[in-house]
């Protein structure tokens, strides 16, 4: 095995990580957009009062539900001092094996963490994962 490859010869498929860094450009955000903002991500954002977001600093949509076991809802915050915008999608799975059992939650969320730029462009800081 090569060192800096995750392969070995008589395999056929690229190298998952490598050494070399290699941008990620608009074409992969357009081919990969659904793989980085989950569905619910893209219904809770649609929600956000940015009016409100801006005055206040922070804005928390309803629940919303995917119609089955699960409920999520986008928590924003806009730091004005440092120009960032988190967006918070906190999921919450009930699970309930009969009527005389109790329920159990299982919560996770994906904190999307932006740095708004002087010219207005909004740039990726950083993706972390709760729960």
């Amino acid at each position: 095995m090569k060192s800096g490859t995750l392969y070995t010869k008589e395999q056929t498929s690229p190298p998952l990580l490598t050494d070399k860094i290699k941008p990620f450009t608009e074409n992969d955000f357009d081919r990969h957009f659904n793989k980085i903002f989950p569905v619910e991500f893209v219904k809770s954002i649609l929600k956000v009062k940015t009016d409100t977001l801006l005055k206040n600093g922070n804005y928390e949509t309803i629940e919303l539900s995917d119609g089955r076991m699960t409920t999520f809802q986008m928590l924003a915050s806009f730091d004005k001092a440092d120009n960032t915008l988190e967006l918070n999608l906190a999921t919450k799975t009930i699970f309930k094996e009969n009527e005389a059992d109790t329920t159990e939650a299982d919560e996770f969320n994906i904190i999307y963490q932006f740095k708004i730029a002087d010219n207005k462009q909004i740039k990726f800081k950083q993706v972390r994962l709760a729960g």
